[in-house]
């Protein structure tokens, strides 16, 4: 949604996830991404031109896979498609040009089949010998496949999103010492029907665990409703909690089980994650029975029952709420900052405001990069900055300079 030059291409392998839930979806996250308008007949429509979707009715996963990789193939000929960075190169200092990211999402790679697989089912009813072989060659696909995503994806700007589905590890001999593929998966699970190399290969490997419904303990119904009006039932299981873990990270550390707020009618709820997080943390929100003060907005009054449609409406509380979820996780695993610059909410707040800066202009930012990043219309200001403006080592290059 952030970067309007990329695109995503659905393989359900699964046929499970239907038109209708990705346009919903979409427009919850950016209605930006669902383009709507009135054809020549005066029909209202509706598509998803940056969100394609493939099934085993129109290509067998190795179909699908082939096809992607020729379009990635063809792409860094075509130089006009490379895009400017706010990044520079490490040696000749200029800004670095990349190709905008191209995403593949399988789902999942365990139903992945080919047109081999397919082959041998026909060939062979279920419970003949025939059928024997069809595992080996369906591993022996998704390995070769795996062994070329590296230099696939890293030389043509493309990204992989692969799910796989988890299983109980049966033990043949139930004296054998059980077989521990993964450190922070327990020895009773597996991944089912994908190679060695989908656990090592893979830049992360997130673990999707304990989904339960998210309700208040006092009326049983969900702990943040859709409207303060709306009459939600008791034991409404739509907003969900899911405990993710990291199994192996290329980049960061893995083992620490992490909370997403889930919404099964909208999707991931990211700003209500973070404000969940950062709640429970007391981490620059104070709660008073339900009602919630934000330090980076101390003026600010919000309750249980009305975050999560004001999240949604502001965008200033939602910069808030994000800024001090990411200063707390920072807090929490970055070991490379100075120690001077890390600070609480409230001293950010005022140390800054002291300074002479608006924090109404403050928090009308983004706080990601985009292609382009000086002349999009909504400035950039990251967590990292207000560390550094707060200590004075950052102005914002987009003020004027403050005398």
């Amino acid at each position: 949604s952030r970067y309007n030059l990329s695109s995503m291409t659905i393989y359900d392998a699964e046929t499970t996830f239907g038109r209708d839930r990705i346009l919903k979806q979409a427009k919850h996250i950016d209605p930006n991404l669902v383009e709507t308008g009135i054809n020549e007949n005066g029909i209202p429509y509706e598509y998803t031109p940056r969100i394609e979707l493939a099934t085993p009715a129109e290509y067998t996963g190795d179909e699908f896979y082939a096809a992607f990789k020729k379009y990635g193939e063809e792409r860094p000929k075509l130089k006009a498609d490379f895009v400017y960075t706010p990044f520079q190169e490490d040696l000749t200092g200029l800004p670095l040009r990349i190709l905008p990211p191209q995403i593949a999402f399988i789902d999942s790679f365990s139903k992945f089949g080919t047109k081999a697989t397919e082959a041998i089912q026909e060939k062979a009813g279920i419970g003949e010998t025939g059928q024997n072989m069809l595992f080996m060659r369906d591993g022996l696909v998704k390995t070769q496949m795996m062994n070329e995503l590296p230099s696939l994806t890293i030389r043509n700007g493309l990204y992989f999103i692969m799910t796989a589905q988890i299983g109980e590890n049966k033990q043949l001999d139930p004296y054998s010492a059980p077989r521990q593929t993964l450190s922070f998966l327990k020895n009773n699970l597996k991944l089912k029907r994908v190679p060695d190399e989908y656990r090592y290969n893979v830049h992360n490997l997130l673990f999707n665990f304990a989904m339960r419904p998210l309700l208040n303990s006092t009326t049983k119904a969900p702990e943040y409703p859709r409207d303060s009006s709306e009459n939600e039932s008791k034991n409404d299981s739509d907003l969900q909690t899911i405990m993710v873990m990291n199994l192996r990270g290329k980049s960061g550390s893995s083992g620490k089980p992490v909370t997403i707020i889930y919404s099964q009618s909208e999707g991931v709820k990211a700003s209500l994650s973070e404000f969940h997080h950062i709640k429970e943390e007391g981490f620059g929100v104070t709660n008073k029975q339900g009602n919630y003060t934000i330090d980076l907005m101390p003026d600010y009054k919000v309750g249980r029952t009305t975050i999560r449609q004001a999240l949604e409406t502001d965008v200033k509380l939602r910069n808030a709420v994000r800024i001090m979820s990411e200063m707390l996780q920072a807090s929490n695993e970055w070991r490379f900052l100075p120690k001077e610059w890390f600070c609480t909410p409230k001293e950010l707040y005022e140390d800054i405001k002291a300074k002479g800066y608006d924090w109404d202009e403050l928090l009308n930012t983004r706080g990601y990069w985009t292609f382009d990043q000086y002349t999009h219309p909504v400035p950039f200001l990251s967590f990292i900055d207000l560390l550094k403006m707060r200590v004075g080592l950052y102005h914002p290059y987009w003020m004027e300079s403050k005398k």
